[in-house]
């Protein structure tokens, strides 16, 4: 719920924010139904087109002069919503999926470390309340992961900019939010955190989504993707 109320957010930031003019496309139907989207701008701001710009007329062309505004390209937004909302299979692992948010939480707390400074960083992290739920078995699963010669190198980066739950716009306008961003002049590393290799699911093709829009945000720069298991402590690159 947190994340779907993260988005109507940026839906009213998006529909404020315009100074002079805004213009909203919104297809009639999602998927085979209704768009509910549609109840979000009232009908009397609804408008199927105005008057173009006064433009000089070509010979063979008399009187009102009208562009024709080609329809939007949409795409299916229900599909996406499946990232964001719990379908039945999830909801029989759900103990497991609230571990693996207890994870995400704590471990977005940790930004870019110096050497040796992770063990302090964890404690920080690990500070009340966020250690609400933490039992001694998930504790030394974090310390393990952090200690990890494959994992350590996403965190001590002295000197990068380090984002972490980063949301991310793609050409479509699809948020995604991404787990960890580790910023060089030279590279862009995304890492991506799963609970275990068995909850692993589509999370390569996530991953190489992630890549692909900020291989659009930062140009020129090599962008790399990791999977990052905590249970197992294990790396395993896109």
């Amino acid at each position: 719920m947190e994340t779907f109320f993260s988005e109507l957010n940026s839906v009213y930031v998006a529909l404020t924010r315009a100074a002079c003019e805004m213009y909203v496309f919104i297809p009639p139907r999602a998927g085979k139904g209704v768009n509910l989207a549609r109840h979000l701008v009232p009908e009397i701001l609804y408008a199927v087109g105005m008057p173009a710009a006064v433009y000089p007329l070509k010979k063979r062309e008399s009187g009102d002069v009208r562009l024709e505004l080609q329809p939007s390209v949409c795409r299916d937004w229900i599909a996406f919503l499946n990232d964001e909302f719990m379908d039945a299979q999830a909801l029989s692992v759900r103990p497991e999926r609230l571990e693996g948010e207890a994870f995400h939480a704590v471990l977005s707390r940790i930004g870019a470390v110096s050497p040796g400074g992770l063990d302090a960083a964890l404690d920080a992290a690990l500070a009340p309340p966020f250690d609400a739920g933490f039992d001694r078995r998930m504790h030394e699963d974090l310390r393990r992961l952090l200690r990890d010669e494959g994992v350590r190198p996403f965190f001590e980066v002295d000197g990068a900019e380090v984002l972490t739950e980063q949301e991310c716009v793609d050409r479509f306008g699809h948020t995604r939010r991404v787990d960890r961003i580790v910023i060089t002049p030279a590279q862009v590393t995304v890492i991506d955190f799963k609970l275990s290799r068995a909850a692993e699911g589509g999370g390569g093709a996530q991953v190489r989504a992630y890549m692909s829009i900020l291989a659009d945000i930062y140009p020129g720069r090599r962008v790399k993707g990791y999977l990052v298991f905590i249970r197992e402590s294990a790396v395993m690159e896109v």
